[in-house]
């Protein structure tokens, strides 16, 4: 399976740990510390990823729901 991970920043230890648990269940992970090359468009290369992706994973945190947060971005690009 492919999943999307998706968090806020401050989160990026406990989404480590998830990713590594997800990989070694078999499941390819998009995780951006290793699915985002620098350079580039990352927002078109985020959405690739998501369109890719038979799940999303949202770590639900204070952070990742403040409406700064890149990951609710993300979520909102999972909606639409």
């Amino acid at each position: 399976m492919r999943i999307f991970l998706s968090y806020a920043s401050e989160d990026r230890e406990i989404a480590e740990r998830i990713c590594l648990a997800l990989t070694g269940a078999g499941h390819r992970v998009f995780f951006d510390r290793n699915s985002l090359p620098a350079g580039g468009d990352f927002v078109q290369r985020i959405r690739a990823g998501l369109l890719r992706s038979d799940a999303l994973v949202f770590l639900i945190s204070p952070d990742s729901i403040e409406k700064s947060s890149f990951a609710l971005n993300e979520l909102l690009l999972a909606q639409d």
